[in-house]
């Protein structure tokens, strides 16, 4: 069951209780089993106890960005990543479909200190035969790299080395980046999450897509779209959404729709 959590202040015209008013309310909405949560608030504090004594076992709630729930509290914000490592590839892969034709010319680097996708690297070798891996995993990408190896003939490079992605053209990585990497400015990073350090070239991590109709009936106010599809993947196990191909994405002062996206990198490939 998803739990929604919402947060707002009560009229200052308006008698309220003093500490507060805690609504629940249990909704079926397109086969999930939803729980709405809301708490109005009188003044500055949120008594979080009162908001944790309706959670039962399972203490995990989606809510907007930016609401502040102490660490001594139970109640954890849902997050995870594992949608948007899917929505990072679909957005690779779909960008070079695009250009199938001269898509052998893109150099591919994938940045997986910890091995999350060494079983989709295989995909980017239907486009092109230049893809390296830069991880601390090698033991895992190797076994990857036999597998290519023997049932495709392709070769995927696998190295600790970072110096080894400086001159491809886009790059899959599917955790937060905390070091700069060594590409040139005209190169692209498609991640899952806001860098730790700033890079010195396009950096896409936020996602756009259209939910099909009844997924998107689903939707809460004031919860984000690539939030929310996040939590029905994962919590719910709807893993058909694993399949959706964003139709832009957003970062650091960067924005690309697919279509640019694929123009983009052809052009960049041309010239270098």
């Amino acid at each position: 069951m998803l739990t929604i959590l919402s947060v707002d202040r009560a009229d200052k015209n308006k008698l309220f209780p003093i500490f507060g008013r805690l609504r629940t309310e249990q909704k079926n909405l397109a086969g999930e089993d939803v729980r709405f949560i809301n708490f109005t608030r009188r003044r500055g504090k949120i008594h979080w106890k009162k908001i944790e004594s309706v959670l039962g076992d399972d203490k995990t709630v989606l809510c907007r960005e930016g609401l502040e729930i102490p660490e001594s509290s139970h109640i954890r914000r849902f997050d995870c990543n594992e949608l948007r490592i899917r929505l990072c590839l679909n957005m690779a892969l779909a960008a070079m479909e695009m250009v199938r034709d001269k898509a052998g010319r893109i150099k591919v680097g994938i940045y997986d200190p910890c091995g999350k996708i060494a079983d989709s690297t295989e995909a980017f070798f239907k486009f092109t035969d230049s893809v390296t891996v830069v991880t601390k995993a090698v033991d895992l990408y190797t076994v990857e790299a036999d597998r290519i190896m023997q049932e495709q003939g392709a070769h995927l490079r696998v190295t600790k080395r970072l110096l080894s992605i400086e001159n491809v053209h886009l790059v899959i990585s599917p955790d937060i980046i905390k070091c700069r990497l060594p590409l040139k400015k005209q190169s692209v990073i498609l991640t899952t999450d806001k860098p730790m350090v700033s890079q010195n070239c396009t950096l896409l991590s936020k996602y756009y897509f259209v939910l099909e109709n009844g997924v998107s009936d689903l939707l809460p106010e004031g919860i984000d779209t690539e939030y929310f599809a996040s939590a029905l993947y994962t919590l719910c196990r709807r893993y058909y959404l694993g399949s959706l191909v964003p139709m832009a994405a957003k970062g650091t002062g960067a924005e690309h729709t697919l279509v640019s996206l694929s123009k983009y990198l052809i052009n960049i490939a041309s010239n270098t």
